[in-house]
């Protein structure tokens, strides 16, 4: 919430009172506005307040109502709770009262989709999500992403596009050869090319049973804010590890729109297309791990760049102000980096 609460726009749009008229009181997948009240107020009261802390109980309460999965004092995902709580928030504040059907990809979309453009595909299958998701969360957070199949034996391909709020992003391991792991060795190890084979193999529609396989992820659309997740955690044999590896992040120019598909030229598009998106960092989420326990008994604090460029270190029970150098040291603990654009 200190992260969502640093992002201007996105608190300016409930300090306004923006949202009350946008308040979708008939979505069955919503919480009939009740979700965004109690945000609203929650804002209200970080902005507003002259005391050093506050109790968010009545946000807990509500959380707790709407999502018994949250209840109890046992510590939870951040992430996980984040992507609950804005798609709640988009569901509550969705501007489409009726949902069109989605159309229903022929064999001749197939193969219009495999034909055309990307950014062309990409811009077609933005509006087609748009017209049925239209709030807030959709404007300040949603990005575009391409996954394209290709068969290794008859070279058939299969592309679809998804809708993200978040990108979770793999760590890769250091080696001597590469000692240092950056922020764009993550990205760039999200969306590098890998093989399905074996169990994992895709059923490809042509050959008609599971080949070997090219998956590759592209993005084709940039949020205003992007938040990235490192995925610091894995399971194995129901045994939980977290990956401690120091992640080099920068804390502004970080250049995205060099991701983007080629634009075309004499093509009108829907969505913006823009090849110079930066982004400078506003806010992280760290995750602490216990000296004395294990996974589960570690804590969250949140770091948050106001609006006159001053960092603050959030704990618990604490607000200090902190350099952009303590902002760096964050490397080993970051497990949430939040960004926004500028031009």
């Amino acid at each position: 919430m200190q992260c969502l609460a640093a992002t201007h726009s996105f608190v300016e749009y409930f300090m306004t009172g923006a949202y009350v008229d946008e308040i979708n009181r008939t979505n069955r997948f919503g919480m009939q506005g009740q979700l965004a009240e109690i945000v609203a107020e929650l804002i209200a009261e970080m902005k507003g307040t002259t005391k050093a802390s506050i109790a968010p109980r009545a946000f807990r309460d509500a959380i707790w109502r709407f999502k018994p999965q949250f209840r109890g004092h046992d510590q939870q995902d951040a992430q996980e709770f984040l992507g609950y709580l804005l798609d709640g928030l988009h569901e509550d504040l969705n501007l489409v009262k009726k949902r069109v059907p989605v159309p229903q990809v022929t064999k001749e979309r197939e193969e219009e989709i495999e034909r055309l453009p990307e950014i062309v595909v990409a811009d077609q299958e933005w509006k087609v999500y748009r017209d049925r998701n239209d709030s807030v969360v959709c404007d300040f957070f949603d990005g575009q992403l391409r996954n394209k199949m290709e068969c290794h034996v008859c070279g058939k391909t299969s592309t679809t596009f998804n809708a993200f709020q978040s990108l979770s992003l793999p760590i890769p391991t250091p080696s001597r050869q590469h000692p240092t792991i950056t922020l764009h060795d993550c990205i760039n190890e999200f969306l590098r090319e890998e093989t399905l084979e074996g169990e994992n193999a895709w059923n490809c529609p042509r050959c008609r049973r599971p080949q070997p396989t090219s998956k590759c992820l592209s993005l084709t659309r940039l949020p205003q804010s992007i938040i990235i997740h490192l995925k610091r955690f894995s399971s194995f044999d129901a045994v939980s590890e977290k990956a401690e590896t120091p992640v080099v992040f920068p804390l502004t120019g970080l250049e995205m729109g060099d991701l983007l598909p080629p634009a075309v030229e004499g093509v009108e598009l829907n969505l913006d297309h823009d090849e110079a998106t930066c982004y400078r960092l506003y806010g992280v989420v760290n995750h602490h791990r216990d000296s004395h326990g294990g996974l589960d008994s570690g804590h969250y604090t949140a770091m948050v760049r106001n609006d006159q460029g001053n960092w603050f270190d959030i704990g618990d029970d604490e607000v200090r102000q902190i350099s952009e150098k303590k902002v760096m040291g964050a490397a080993r603990s970051a497990y949430m980096l939040w960004y926004e654009s500028y031009s």
